[in-house]
């Protein structure tokens, strides 16, 4: 077997069935565990085949720190989230600091502005034609109600082939959609190519 970057060591020393786990995309350990015991549980498995397999699911918080801060600015400006304002008042802040590797004034508030769009699929905020947004001065209080009553679950997948020596756990990614997302498709299919060639499956 010819070694390259993505003939990656085992998954521990996990054999399933004969077969050798590997994972060549990163992953936590905790993942791995589950992604295991999902692989245990298969009745049978077809050498030379890919397949896309549940882990399970996580609890996903309304909640988060972006909306913390955008509530806390639309308090002091009735309602309103300006990102032009709300940059202008970060940059003093940044320069003062004189920290590198911190995401900038420009780029937080950018943060802002995708969290808004999301937030407005909810109709939680609304974006004014002139660039701000109005948003619930309340938000956070309306958050926290819909994780009591509309609680997000963001359910995970595996893609994994299985070859002639190893389970190779070609990507890990959560399911927001009813069709495999293209970049989990093409990242599949490049992943497995290089593997295939590094495994010495194909020439």
């Amino acid at each position: 077997m010819r070694r390259g970057a993505l003939v990656t060591p085992p998954i521990g020393s996990v054999t399933i069935r004969g077969l050798l786990c590997r994972a060549i995309v990163g992953a936590a350990a905790s993942t791995m565990a589950r992604i295991t015991i999902a692989l245990c549980s298969i009745s049978a498995l077809t050498i030379g085949e890919v397949f896309t397999l549940p882990i399970g699911s996580e609890s996903q918080p309304w909640l988060g720190a972006a909306d913390r801060i955008i509530a806390r600015f639309v308090q002091e400006n009735a309602g309103i989230y300006d990102p032009i304002q709300h940059q202008r008042a970060l940059e003093p802040v940044q320069r003062g600091r004189g920290q590198t590797g911190e995401p900038t004034a420009a780029e937080r508030v950018t943060a802002n502005v995708r969290r808004l769009e999301r937030l407005a699929r909810f109709r939680l905020a609304v974006r004014l034609p002139d660039g701000r947004w109005r948003v619930p001065t309340d938000l956070v209080a309306q958050l926290e109600a819909r994780e009591k009553t509309h609680p997000q679950k963001k359910e995970w997948r595996i893609v994994y082939y299985v070859g002639r020596d190893a389970i190779v756990i070609l990507e890990v990614f959560a399911k927001t959609t009813r069709a495999t997302p293209r970049s989990v498709i093409d990242n599949c299919t490049h992943r497995l190519a290089r593997y295939q060639k590094d495994a010495g499956e194909v020439s």
